[in-house]
């Protein structure tokens, strides 16, 4: 079983919701240049039709405003995104991977002392670097690998 020294870090308290600026200005961006290209290009609806839908789940989770949440503290970690909530004991974790992928975002998975993985919801990873500091200063082992495709 792995040591975990004493815990003795602050805690990192993270909130989001659904609603951004940087969200509602790519949504924007994105059918507006999809308006233009139908009317000003005479695109066919059968291409524009698609990219148009490529927005849909931004605009869903837009609309929603769906809260999330990630608290770290001495003894656990705990998250939320709608629905889909988790908690698990620093102690019971082995080590915590940051996956930089190809498209720059990074995804956040728990290696567990029971050799189980769990990947956070995106929506409620606060930033990587602050996460990774917080795991730190409590003890618990990270891990970076950077473009990978798993």
């Amino acid at each position: 079983m792995a040591h975990h020294p004493e815990p003795s870090g602050p805690t990192l308290h993270y909130e989001s919701s659904g609603r951004s600026g940087r969200t509602a200005v790519a949504l924007a961006v994105w059918w507006g240049a999809l308006i233009w290209a139908a009317a000003g290009l005479n695109a066919s609806p059968w291409i524009i039709a698609p990219l148009a839908c490529a927005g849909l789940p931004a605009a869903w989770d837009l609309l929603r405003a769906t809260p999330t949440r990630l608290l770290l503290d001495g003894q656990t970690l705990s998250w939320r995104h709608g629905t889909l909530s988790g908690q698990t004991a620093l102690s019971n974790i082995e080590r915590v991977q940051f996956d930089t992928r190809w498209d720059f975002s990074v995804r956040i998975r728990l290696f567990l002392a029971d050799k189980t993985r769990v990947t956070l919801p995106p929506p409620c990873s606060p930033p990587h670097r602050a996460l990774e500091r917080a795991l730190a200063s409590h003890g618990v082992a990270t891990r970076r690998n950077h473009f990978t495709f798993a």
